[in-house]
């Protein structure tokens, strides 16, 4: 990748980032304010925040792996070691393209790492990441270079991969030059129209983006209402127009008034019904639900509009599509990601193990110095089985519908531990034997 390019890449990276910032602002509960400059922020409630929370946990909260051909080692040492490193780094991401519009992990020989959107530009074989490392480890990792020297601290480096060769770079020298075949995995929103803002052409739309003015709409009626509330305990009273002395004390006991000269006696500021501005924040309410995909019964919040299961079941059909095509993206796309991560771990070098151990079957396992990775990972596959917390709730409920089965099969439950076997993501055969 040529200088140019670098700068070119850079130049847009920093086009974005007061974007990206106002994103997670709102993603934290934070709205631009309505009573002030646009630039400013102000607590807004938490819908966008339980947004995100629901979304990351329904996608990524939890994941299983699989392991093919099945082996209860191998099975640990992949889950243990995903775990540790990578899965971190995924919970990232999808929080990434819930906020942000994309996110990615990439697999550098130095291990796996993530493509934050503010730092990180990305396509199908190519990617540049800006990060900060310590100048003892960059010495370590990429030797004693003079460009290091008289330096403290953390530095800024810059890793682009073009063309299968991966380079990092402090200032304008190179530190690290390698052929890489690993491609960067990403998550991608829906396509951005074309904007006037030429700095945000080609980034995609995050789900908090598309969802940004019905926040901002529900934050100004919220707002409103709440004011229009405390306005109806609030009267004007004209003295002049009281025939006894003694009512505007009477009033002013009930009432907090503000008094004026002319008009009607008593009457207040605000007669508009509120029970038409609750009903545009249900609507707006409904609105974010059906393009987040996450319903107000997910968010903790019953419907007051509910009256019956049968419409809570309609409701929640209706938002489940959408959160059903979210998780197969996100399925996708980390199953590539784990694929490619036990790739890196078979090929690694023996120094650059790191020591693990777990028990099993009355033993200690233990992998690292003297035993690699690759004795339980080469030559098998490995897959998401399940994943999110949906998938484990789902996986109870088949559970539960199999009991009929149970009782159909009478004394064999061969066919009940076939399909809970299924159910875990293995395959019976491993654990059945054939004759039984």
């Amino acid at each position: 990748m040529t200088t140019e390019r670098i700068t070119e890449l850079i130049n847009i990276i920093e086009s974005r980032q007061s974007h990206y910032a106002e994103l997670r602002a709102i993603a934290a509960g934070a709205l631009p304010s309505i009573w002030s400059d646009w630039r400013h922020y102000e607590p807004a409630g938490s819908i966008a925040a339980d947004i995100v929370s629901v979304l990351e946990a329904s996608l990524i909260g939890r994941v299983d792996l699989r392991v093919d051909p099945d082996d209860a080692v191998a099975d640990q040492l992949i889950t243990l070691l995903y775990q540790r490193h990578l899965h971190p780094l995924v919970r990232e991401a999808v929080r990434d393209f819930v906020v942000c519009g994309w996110g990615g992990i990439v697999v550098t020989p130095f291990g796996p790492a993530r493509l934050k959107p503010e730092h990180a530009l990305a396509g199908q074989c190519w990617y540049l990441r800006r990060y900060e490392l310590d100048v003892r480890d960059a010495r370590r990792r990429f030797g004693k270079r003079r460009v290091f020297d008289n330096r403290n601290g953390d530095i800024l480096l810059i890793e682009t991969l073009s063309d299968g060769k991966l380079q990092v770079r402090f200032g304008d020298a190179v530190v690290y030059s390698s052929d890489w075949d690993y491609e960067p995995r990403l998550l991608i929103g829906e396509e951005r129209p074309k904007l006037v803002d030429n700095s945000l052409h080609g980034a995609p739309i995050s789900i908090i983006e598309a969802c940004r003015d019905l926040f901002i709409d529900h934050h100004i009626l919220r707002t409103m209402i709440t004011r229009r509330a405390a306005m109806a305990g609030l009267v004007q009273v004209i003295s002049s127009q009281l025939e006894d002395p003694q009512s505007a004390d009477n009033i002013a006991k009930r009432w907090d008034t503000v008094l004026v000269r002319d008009g009607a006696a008593v009457f207040p500021l605000d007669q508009r019904s509120l029970s038409e501005l609750m009903a545009i924040q249900q609507q707006i309410e409904q609105s974010i639900s059906a393009r987040s995909g996450v319903s107000m019964f997910q968010r903790g919040i019953s419907d007051p509009h509910i009256q019956t299961a049968t419409e809570a079941a309609l409701l929640q059909s209706q938002t489940n599509t959408r959160l059903v095509y979210l998780q197969s993206l996100v399925r996708d796309w980390l199953n590539d990601c784990v694929s490619d991560y036990r790739r890196y771990l078979v090929n690694l070098s023996d120094d650059e193990l790191e020591y693990v151990e777990f028990p099993m079957d009355g033993t200690t396992q233990y992998f690292g110095a003297g035993r690699h990775y690759s004795e339980a990972l080469a030559g098998r596959q490995v897959s998401v089985a399940l994943s999110g917390y949906r998938d484990i709730a789902q996986r109870q409920q088949e559970v539960l519908s199999l009991l009929p089965v149970l009782q159909q099969s009478g004394s064999n439950v061969r066919p009940l531990l076939e399909e809970l076997i299924r159910l875990s993501g293995r395959d019976p055969k491993l654990y059945l034997d054939q004759g039984a």
